[in-house]
C-alpha cells in the first residue's frame, strides 16, 4: 500500500512502470479483483476463485458451486482446472500446429497461383502480339494483291479502250 505521493514517484521510476498498484479499495472489492489477478472468482460466490472445471456443462465453477450446483454424478463430471488447461493447451496447441501448416501451404498456393497469374498474362500479351503482326501481314499481302488486280484492271481498261480511241479520230 503507497500513499499518494509514493503512488506518483513509484510511476515515474523507469523500471517499475510496469508494476500495477493495487489500493486498498480494489483489494476489497471482488469486481476489481480479476484485473490484477489470474484466478477466476466465482460470480455467484465473490470469495472463492473457480478451481474447478465441469466437463459436460464446459464452465468453470468454485468449490462452493461444487457442492449446490455442480455436485460430482451423472450430470457433471468435476476436474482440477489446472488438469483441464494442460489438455486443452495441448489441444490448442495441435490445432495451432495444423492452422499454421495449412497456413504455410495456402501460402505458397497463394505464390503459386501469383506466378500462373503472371504467367498467362506474359503468354497472352505475347499471343496478342503474334496475332497483330499476322494480320498486319495478312493485310500487306491483301493490298498486295488488290494492287495487283487493280493493275491488271487498269491494263485491261487501257488495252481495250486503245483501238476504240483509235477508231475515233
Amino acid at each position: 500500500l503507497l500513499c499518494e505521493n509514493c503512488t506518483t514517484e513509484h510511476g515515474k521510476t523507469p523500471a517499475l512502470k510496469d508494476h500495477n498498484i493495487i489500493t486498498l479499495h480494489d483489494l476489497k472489492n471482488p469486481n476489481s479483483r480479476s484485473q490484477y489477478t489470474q484466478a477466476e472468482y466465482c460470480p455467484k460466490h465473490t470469495d472463492q476463485s473457480m478451481t474447478f472445471y465441469c466437463q459436460p456443462c464446459a464452465k468453470l465453477v468454485c468449490r462452493e458451486c461444487t457442492i449446490t450446483e455442480h455436485q460430482p454424478g451423472l450430470n457433471h463430471n468435476l476436474q482440477d482446472v489446472s488438469n483441464v488447461a494442460q489438455k486443452y493447451k495441448k489441444e490448442l496447441q495441435t490445432l495451432l500446429d495444423k492452422t499454421k501448416n495449412t497456413a504455410d501451404a495456402l501460402e505458397k498456393t497463394d505464390s503459386v497461383v501469383d506466378k500462373e497469374l503472371t504467367n498467362i498474362t506474359t503468354n497472352c500479351e505475347t499471343l496478342r502480339k503474334e496475332i497483330r503482326e499476322h494480320f498486319a501481314n495478312l493485310r500487306a499481302k491483301l493490298d498486295k494483291a488488290e494492287q495487283d488486280i487493280n493493275n491488271k484492271l487498269d491494263g485491261m481498261e487501257k488495252s481495250r479502250k486503245e483501238p476504240l480511241l483509235k477508231k475515233k479520230q
